[in-house]
């Protein structure tokens, strides 16, 4: 199930204002810094290690560095979508592909959601106009909208989300409201704050009970909406922050119930399923301006540092993070705007099924992606029994993001490669072995298979590996020869011993090419004494076979093969007696058999009871 989350964006309204709003936070006299006021919720300041890995990170231009891409979500056939905020596009990317859709320029898009069969809306990717006051309903299979108007002037609907009842929530960001949209009577119910113009921002869905947690951008808190009651539990941390360099973000929920979040200052936050101690894990230094924030299914935070250009894993259990430096633009040590900036602001994020972090980036109208899945690989044959010479390998080995470099085999710890698609096993013995496929993505990253099979050389598999000796100096072409005869012989009943005996005969000019078909020939005795078949035909013959040594506990089997002509079929009948056990078979027609397991050593004799006078013998042998 792929998951996704979002972070907040600057919007035009935020980014144009942004230095009249410092310049009256500082007439006012309110700090730009978070205030830890005393009567607030309980916190621990936690200190966390780190450290910097390069990653594998690809990055796609979905249009101009000025489309703005900013949310990111994920349906669920990995399709990714992005939001063009100043655009006002919608982006896919599946396959390689970049798509775009319009959505209306004025309208500015900014919170994403892809619809799944889970939440109740597969096939639909549901957004927050900011601009346009709306809610917009788009079908990916048709590529319609529907929108979805919001009561009141200037909410500015900016996350979304969607609860376990299918109904739509959103924050609405200059409007310090939550809002709920019921699609099926396009009603929109708007839920006040106790704390006016709050901003709410980023915004998650506890699926367990449909609480709806959301950030508070200007009032440094978190929010806890109870859909039942519209009751909201606020969850403070200082009195106000700016909502552009402090104050909580991105919203998240993991799968342990606990809600994470992204403060602005350097701070990622936690609130434990019923508790209300918040926890503050400084991020390393130069990781400035966390916003987007999301949980993979084992657990690891993710976030981004829109003015260090990073990617950030939190491992909570260990305390630790691991930086990922984005190779398109670099940090800024104070926040900007184009062409003064120098970070790609990473914004919206999202992981894929496969456990890879896709991202937007703002400030250049990419996307990227960082590869964290080994490939995926499948092995359909050869499969647990091998009857061939030369079976066929059919691997499946994919990656989304590096694609494979390498892939090797081995064959019992033995490097071995295909012949036009096949395995050779000409010099292979009989018996079990295993055959590994180990395959390596550009990243690095490694998956490995083992196939576990058992080789029962069967006649064509004997066939081939006389075909396939080389005789030493050229010379006895001619017992080779008659090597190939004895093997494809389908009358000579006596055909492996007399191949056994022929090839005694030749070895030294076989040299040691024969080892392993001597331990078929040897196998193939052995194991096709377990069973046995005799086809009863309408001649004077009448048994295919009538002297037979199977093992004990081995079975025969009496299959009439009766004669047909056109559209007409024998109508004789038989019945076969096995004479020491007086069992005998069921009437036999056209097609039908009998088969009968011998688990006592000893000569048997059968007859068919219809045609009296015709008896075989089965000799049944340790």
């Amino acid at each position: 199930m792929t998951k996704h989350n979002d972070g907040i964006l600057t919007t035009r309204f935020i980014l144009e204002l942004y230095i009249p709003i410092m310049i009256l936070l500082l007439f006012v006299g309110i700090s730009a810094s978070t205030n830890l006021a005393e009567g607030k919720e309980k916190i621990n300041i936690i200190k966390a290690t780190h450290k910097v890995e390069t990653g594998y990170i690809k990055e796609f231009a979905l249009a101009s560095p000025r489309s703005g891409p900013a949310i990111v979500a994920i349906d669920s056939s990995d399709n990714v979508w992005v939001a063009l905020a100043r655009s006002g596009q919608l982006a896919k990317m599946a396959n390689g592909e970049v798509t775009l859709y319009n959505i209306g320029k004025d309208k500015r898009p900014v919170g994403l959601i892809a619809g799944s069969i889970e939440n109740g809306y597969p096939g639909e990717i549901w957004i927050a106009a900011s601009y346009d006051n709306k809610i917009i309903r788009f079908n990916t299979a048709t590529t319609q909208i529907r929108e979805y108007e919001i009561p009141g002037e200037n909410s500015w609907p900016f996350n979304i989300a969607i609860g376990p009842k299918k109904q739509v929530w959103f924050t609405q960001r200059a409007g310090g409201k939550i809002g709920r949209l019921d699609p099926s009577s396009g009603k929109v119910k708007n839920f006040e704050l106790p704390t006016k113009h709050s901003g709410p921002a980023g915004m998650a869905i506890d699926q367990s009970n449909g609480a709806v947690w959301f950030t508070q951008a200007y009032a440094d808190g978190i929010g806890r909406l109870d859909p039942n009651t519209g009751e909201v539990q606020e969850f403070k941390m200082g009195t106000q922050s700016s909502g552009m360099i402090n104050g909580p973000a991105g919203l998240t929920i993991a799968p342990d119930g606990g809600v994470w979040f992204a403060k602005l200052e350097g701070k990622l936050g936690h609130i434990a399923p019923g508790s209300s101690v918040i926890d503050l894990v400084d991020v390393p230094a130069g990781a400035a301006r966390p916003a987007g924030i999301i949980a993979g299914e084992n657990g690891d935070i993710w976030t981004m540092a829109l003015d260090g250009n990073q990617i950030l894993r939190y491992q909570a259990a260990d305390k630790h993070f691991t930086v990922y430096p984005i190779p398109v633009g670099s940090a800024d040590t104070f926040p900007g705007k184009p062409p003064l900036a120098k970070t790609s602001r990473p914004f919206g994020l999202a992981l894929d099924s496969r456990g890879n972090f896709w991202f937007s980036q703002q400030f250049t109208g990419q996307l990227g992606v960082l590869d964290m899945s080994a490939p995926e690989l499948k092995l359909f044959s050869p499969g647990r029994k091998v009857t061939m010479p030369d079976p066929l390998v059919t691997i499946q080995a994919l990656d989304r993001v590096a694609g494979i470099s390498e892939m090797t085999l081995t064959l019992d710890g033995k490097k071995v490669s295909l012949n036009q698609g096949r395995l050779s096993l000409l010099n292979t013995l009989p018996g079990k072995h295993h055959l590994t496929v180990e395959v390596t993505d550009g990243s690095g990253a490694k998956s490995r298979l083992v196939r576990r099979f058992d080789y029962q050389p069967g006649k064509l598999a004997i066939v081939a590996m006389v075909e396939a000796i080389e005789l030493d100096k050229g010379v006895n072409q001619a017992g080779k020869d008659q090597l190939e005869m004895l093997a494809k012989s389908s009358r000579n009943k006596n055909w492996l011993k007399d191949l056994e005996y022929t090839l005694s005969q030749n070895q030294a000019s076989f040299g040691s090419e024969t080892k392993a078909l001597k331990a078929a020939i040897v196998w193939f005795k052995a194991n096709n004494q377990q069973k046995q078949q005799v086809i009863i035909s309408d001649t004077k013959a009448l048994f295919s076979k009538t002297d037979i040594t199977i093992k004990k506990g081995g079975t025969v089997t009496w299959m009439y093969d009766g004669k047909t002509s056109g559209h007409e079929i024998s109508h004789l009948l038989h019945q076969i007696a096995i004479i020491p056990l007086g069992t005998q078979s069921p009437i036999l027609r056209a097609g039908e058999s009998f088969s009968q397991v011998f688990n006592q050593v000893g000569v048997f004799e059968f007859e068919d009871k219809k045609t009296p006078g015709v008896k075989g013998k089965i000799r049944v042998v340790l």
